[in-house]
């Protein structure tokens, strides 16, 4: 199953959000990944969970495919 992909900007931050959905689902979970994991942490468990709800994944600013979306800026001025 393919997901559709999109960036949603929430504050100054831009974040990737993958949305795996069946027609015929009526249910959706959101998978939340801890600091040091990615929406590929996810991989196994969309395959299973698919089936009967939508899944919802993201990557928080600063990992996975939001990184390139939100640069860090060391300027403290």
């Amino acid at each position: 199953m393919k997901a559709e992909s999109q960036i949603v900007t929430i504050g100054k931050h831009r974040i990737h959000v993958e949305l795996y959905q069946q027609p015929q689902n009526t249910e959706s979970i959101i998978m939340v990944n801890g600091a040091l994991a990615t929406t590929a942490s996810f991989t196994n468990c969309v395959k299973y969970l698919s089936n009967g709800l939508n899944v919802i994944l993201f990557d928080l600013p600063f990992s996975g495919q939001s990184k390139p979306y939100n640069p860090v800026s060391l300027d403290f001025s």
